[in-house]
């Protein structure tokens, strides 16, 4: 069983900082299920060693971009099918 530590009060400051701006940046302060992603993986991204506040906000912004950009695609390709006999 993995032994989980928890994060100083700094640090948790510090990655709801990120989720906050990131969020906010992208317009998706109002989606519950939008920010739960974020703050996913911004702990993912804490606890593979990125520590300072630059480099969280940097590849959150990245992921954010790439996870929007992927949900466009994928809005678009739904509008696209084409149904036989309608």
């Amino acid at each position: 069983m993995n032994s989980t530590q928890l994060l100083s009060r700094e640090d948790a400051r510090l990655c709801a900082g990120v989720v906050r701006e990131v969020s906010s940046a992208r317009g998706i302060s109002k989606d519950p299920v939008a920010v739960g992603k974020l703050t996913v993986a911004v702990a993912r991204l804490y606890h593979s060693g990125l520590r300072s506040r630059e480099e969280l906000l940097s590849a959150a912004m990245q992921m954010a971009d790439l996870q929007s950009s992927a949900a466009t695609s994928v809005g678009s390709k739904e509008q696209d099918v084409q149904y036989p006999g309608k």
